[in-house]
């Protein structure tokens, strides 16, 4: 490791988000699974300072060609939660509000860094060992950090706000809808391939 390879900071380049129910004491069920989404979203940023901490500091053959396997399963696992949410889970919100487009804010937000995320993979299944650069990586990390960021800082409360469309003639049961979306997306390849990054990066405690 060259001496001019800055320290390594858990909290950097992204910081951690609060959870709404941290942040005010509410424990309404909008409330709780914005919660669940923040905690979500920790975990993603945890691993992608992980990956941003790490890159320039991975040098042995075999170390990369694990590293790379580690950063396709986080860019993967990403990709799985978005995926859901765009085909279960605010679908199924809509429908059951009675209303198009609660969310759309959201789809546009993960629009703004999809290409991105995308080169991220593209390199990472292209690079061989010896080709591999740390600093190409976090290059192209650079490229998309801040709409990422801005998307996982945001989502938790746009969960939280669609209360404000729930009458008593038209409930929803958004924690039910979240679960029974959440479980359609448990595979084999899911479970073996992106469930371990996510939990290797979940934290502890509330934020």
């Amino acid at each position: 490791m060259s001496t001019n390879t800055p320290p390594i900071y858990s909290d950097a380049p992204l910081a951690v988000i609060h959870t709404p129910q941290f942040e005010t004491g509410h424990t309404d069920a909008f409330t709780v699974e914005g919660s669940h989404m923040a905690l979500s979203h920790n975990a993603f940023i945890r691993g992608f300072n992980s990956i941003y901490q790490q890159a320039p500091r991975v040098a042995a053959p075999a170390d990369k060609v694990n590293f790379v396997g580690y950063c396709i399963a986080w860019h993967d696992c990403v990709k799985a939660h978005h995926d859901f949410e765009e085909t279960k889970f605010f679908p199924n919100l809509d429908k059951a509000a009675g209303r198009k487009g609660l969310i759309d804010s959201a789809v546009d937000e993960h629009a703004a860094f999809h290409d991105g995320m995308a080169r991220f993979k593209a390199y990472l299944t292209a690079s061989t060992s010896a080709a591999f650069s740390g600093a190409e990586l976090v290059r192209i990390m650079d490229s998309f950090k801040d709409p990422l960021y801005a998307h996982l800082k945001s989502e938790p409360g746009t969960i939280v706000a669609l209360a404000r469309h729930i009458t008593p003639e038209q409930p929803v049961d958004i924690l039910g809808i979240a679960d029974r979306a959440g479980k359609k997306q448990i595979t084999l390849a899911f479970v073996f391939n992106v469930m371990p990054v996510f939990l290797l990066n979940m934290g502890h405690g509330r934020l």
